[in-house]
């Protein structure tokens, strides 16, 4: 059996464009559930947003303070959380694109 059989039988759909596009659908809102929960524990670990946080960088205070912390742990939640927010924005995108 092939894929394209296999998704048109998992979704119910007999045209194959329509089974891969609802596959692909499901893909991408579990992509999007995971980077908004990912992104909502980089959140809650610095009590406010990527946009924020960024901001807060340019802070001599706030950056001795993560400096304490860990800095090398904050660099990298940082570009963790930045990537996170850009993959949520490519694939809401991408969702936009094949019709939610």
């Amino acid at each position: 059996m092939s894929v394209t059989e296999i998704a048109k039988e998992i979704t119910g759909k007999d045209k194959e464009d329509e089974a891969i596009n609802l596959i692909l659908r499901d893909v991408i809102i579990q992509k999007i559930r995971e980077a908004r929960d990912k992104i909502k524990e980089y959140e809650t670990k610095y009590g406010m947003d990527y946009s924020s946080f960024e901001k807060r960088l340019k802070d001599s205070d706030f950056v001795r303070r993560i400096e304490q912390n860990g800095i090398i742990r904050t660099e990298n939640d940082f570009f963790d959380w930045g990537a996170q927010v850009t993959e949520l924005s490519y694939l809401e995108e991408k969702l936009r694109e094949i019709g939610s």
